[in-house]
This record gives structure tokens, sequence and C-alpha cells, in this order.
């Protein structure tokens, strides 16, 4: 996972992905085994309730 140029892969074969679901793979990966409530990750991901 790529933070700056915003891109994943794995081995040689690159992932993609939409914005948002970068969005979620980085909050989930810089938070391993935390859990989310829906409410929380509208509000990480999309800023709103």
């Amino acid at each position: 996972m790529d933070l700056e140029v915003r891109t994943v892969q794995k081995g040689a074969v690159r992932i993609g992905l939409t914005a948002k679901e970068f969005d979620l793979l980085q909050l989930f990966m810089q938070n391993p085994g935390r859990p989310y409530t829906r409410i929380e990750i509208l509000d990480e991901i999309w800023g709103t309730i």
C-alpha cells in the first residue's frame, strides 16, 4: 500500500480500488484489530453521519 500515490499492490499485481475503498483499507490497516461501528466508519470516511 503506497499512501503517497494511493495504490495497492500484492506481489506484482496492482489492485484497483476506488477512492473510498482505498480510504477504508487505509483506516483498517492503520488500526489493525480495532472494531468500528457503521457510524464510526461513516464519520471517518465520509465525514458525516
